[in-house]
Order: C-alpha cells, then sequence, then structure tokens
C-alpha cells in the first residue's frame, strides 16, 4: 500500500530513526561488533559496501549502513530490516555530511575502502 497523503511527524521519527541507527551503529564499531561487507561486484554501479549491526541473537533484526555505487539520488543509506514474525525493510537516504556528523572518521574510511576492494584488484590485472 502506498500512502498518497504526507503523514504527520514522519520526518521527525525517520530523523530519530537515523540518529538512534548510526549512534548504535558507531558503538558496535568501536566494540569491534560491527561486521564490514561487500557484494562483490565488479561493476561500480552494482557495487554495494556496508557495515551492520545484528540487533539479536538469531540476526533477524539487522542496521545496515549501505555505501551505493549508483549515481543518482543517495550515495549512502541506512537500511533497517526485520525477518521475524513481520518481514519489512524500511531504508533512509543519507549524504556524506550524515555520516560526518555522527561516524568517526576511521569508520567512513573503511567502508570507502572496502567499496573499492575489488575495484583495485580489477584495476591492477
Amino acid at each position: 500500500m502506498r500512502l498518497k497523503e504526507k503523514m504527520r511527524g514522519f520526518n521527525e521519527l525517520a530523523a530519530v530513526v537515523k540518529d538512534f541507527s548510526l549512534k548504535l551503529l558507531l558503538e558496535q564499531y568501536e566494540n569491534g561488533s560491527c561486521q564490514l561487507g561487500n557484494n562483490g561486484s565488479a561493476r561500480l554501479s552494482e557495487r554495494e559496501s556496508f557495515f551492520t549491526v545484528n540487533r539479536d541473537e538469531f540476526g533477524d533484526e539487522r542496521i545496515n549502513l549501505i555505501q551505493s555505487g549508483i549515481d543518482e539520488g543517495y550515495p549512502y543509506y541506512l537500511a533497517i530490516e526485520t525477518n521475524g514474525n513481520l518481514n519489512s525493510k524500511y531504508e533512509i537516504g543519507l549524504m556524506l555530511d550524515d555520516l560526518e556528523e555522527n561516524l568517526s572518521k576511521q569508520m567512513i574510511e573503511d567502508l570507502d575502502e572496502e567499496f573499492y576492494k575489488f575495484y583495485k584488484n580489477f584495476s591492477e590485472d
């Protein structure tokens, strides 16, 4: 179902979710509990790197910070996913400014290096 009317307070709710998620990702990164990975695509337009935090022991609730290779729109986004009784996914687009305001410089650099990891391997051949 698509909402055709603007929901009152939705922007404020999205800001709360964004702030909570970025704070949690930073805390887990600093604790060494944040997983870093990528999809390994050879095409930059299809590549993504990501940090993932599992919110439960089964991995059914996840918060992902994703750097995307898409040129249009947001280069980063949060994806909050749950696979419990309700399968759902909620995404919030982010710009580099959002990351710089909330995350450590090293965390942003790690995400960027992971994004280009396979590109470096392909360009050296």
